[in-house]
């Protein structure tokens, strides 16, 4: 069938893959590599902003909200995605118009290692 298959998921992912040792042979891990304050990383936030159908500039690139975005997001592209996604619904329904400090700072938004701690609380 000429079937790409990707797996992606944290270090559990890759445990529960080399349980088995067919799956195991079939799979090569890569490893991707958190984002950082470079300038592939600003690259990436100024590709979001050009798919925002917002009215005014975001500016997503300027220091303090960069650092802001990867900082809430641990570097990892599924949070960062998240945390734009949920920053332009919130301008859009408050007509906002741009993803800002003002706007990432009130979504809703949690994360990863404040969901591992809820989960550990409900666990008790």
């Amino acid at each position: 069938m000429q079937i790409v298959i990707i797996g992606a998921g944290i270090a559990d992912a890759y445990n529960a893959i080399n349980t088995d040792k067919q799956l195991a042979n079939r799979f090569e891990p890569s490893v991707l590599p958190l984002w950082k304050l470079d300038a592939d990383y600003f690259r990436l936030l100024k590709s979001y902003e050009t798919m925002f159908d917002l009215h005014e500039q975001s500016r997503l690139t300027d220091e303090e909200t960069a650092i802001k975005i990867l900082s809430m997001s641990g570097g990892t592209i599924g949070e960062i995605s998240s945390i734009l996604r949920k920053a332009a619904v919130l301008a859009i329904q408050t007509g906002h118009e741009k993803v800002d400090l003002s706007v990432i700072g009130q979504i809703d938004y949690v994360s990863p290692v404040n969901r591992q701690k809820q989960y550990e609380r409900m666990l008790l």
